[in-house]
């Protein structure tokens, strides 16, 4: 038997990427369950993995250390809050799928709390190895010469996601407010980030039997400044450092770079085989560390994407593209 703690995943979704990491062979946890309705998904995955399913039923009489809850939230209609209220109330630190609402954050956090563990409402984005390195560059940049304006590129899937990102790298509280414009199939958001000009470009389409089938781009990020650009073309791309071109090209060097990269473009077997399931490792083992890094500035950030939410136009709806019902979430 495993000496490692017990951990299950809750919902056959996205919660797959979840589950494939967490029975990876360097994951700290043992992977006892897929938890579901039986569902051909759920049977599924616990057929490749080798775990069993079981009920919510069975759910609450098993001893664990850790879950996954990749189910709707109730602001989209699910009971991914009581799942997780659940857990929390027998002391198991709890990894919940965003979006969540900012009040439902707050008494899960007051859960744990009470219950001596640690919840944390993952936007999974930030925690990849190439969204750090686009981070750790900006702060960097940002502390030298400062932004001039920021120019974010995501979709209403994943706003909240990129709203983090993009917390996690600008200086001063997140705005209260933001005005949006809305046309057919996209929305622009402006903002005021302490000074800094924001503006997110949201690609607003979706299928209804497939939503995240069209979630693109998922989220791209270009930071201004005085001496150039630094850019993150897509969330699991290399950072780019592009100069600020000179007036002449007078004396310059032939041989230096036009622009600095940092990271390399990965293959889809390293971004699902290792970028990801490093992300969802590390967050485990914070949670089960009993660190708890969601704050208050994450609040505010999503009580930003609360205010923004309600302005955009209901999204374009659209049929199913055979060629793009693969793409990554």
């Amino acid at each position: 038997m495993s000496s490692k703690p017990r951990a299950v995943v809750v919902g056959g979704g996205f919660g797959r990427n979840y589950a494939r990491a967490l029975a990876h062979p360097g994951s700290p946890v043992e992977l006892a369950a897929i938890v579901g309705r039986g569902g051909p998904r759920s049977t599924a995955l616990a057929q490749e993995l080798g775990v069993p399913v079981w009920s919510s039923a069975e759910l609450e009489n098993q001893p664990l250390d850790l879950a996954v809850v990749a189910v709707r939230s109730a602001i989209i209609g699910g009971m991914g809050e009581s799942i997780s209220a659940s857990l929390l109330s027998r002391g198991v630190a709890v990894i919940q799928e965003l979006p969540i609402h900012s009040t439902s954050v707050i008494e899960l956090l007051r859960q744990a709390r009470r219950g001596t563990t640690v919840f944390h409402p993952s936007a999974f984005y930030d925690r990849l190895a190439t969204t750090r390195r686009f981070t750790s560059h900006a702060i960097d940049l940002r502390k030298r010469v400062g932004f001039e304006n920021v120019l974010v590129r995501t979709c209403c899937q994943t706003l909240h996601d990129a709203l983090l990102v993009l917390s996690g790298f600008m200086a001063g509280p997140p705005p209260r407010d933001a005005r949006v414009t809305n046309r057919r199939g996209h929305a622009r958001v402006d903002l005021d980030w302490a000074g800094v000009p924001v503006d997110i470009q949201v690609g607003n389409r979706m299928d209804t039997r497939d939503p995240d089938a069209h979630s693109q781009p998922l989220m791209a990020f270009v930071v201004s400044t005085s001496e150039g650009e630094l850019e993150l073309g897509h969330v699991h791309g290399p950072t780019v450092f592009m100069p600020m071109a000179p007036s002449t090209t007078d004396g310059l060097d032939p041989n230096a770079p036009v622009a600095v990269v940092h990271g390399e473009e990965l293959l889809t077997g390293q971004l699902l085989g290792k970028l990801w399931p490093e992300a969802i490792h590390s967050t485990v083992k914070e949670l089960l560390a009993g660190k708890q890094s969601f704050g208050q500035r994450e609040l505010a950030t999503l009580k930003l994407w609360e205010k923004i939410s309600p302005q955009l136009a209901s999204p374009l709806r659209i049929g199913l593209d055979e060629t793009t019902s693969g793409n990554l979430r």
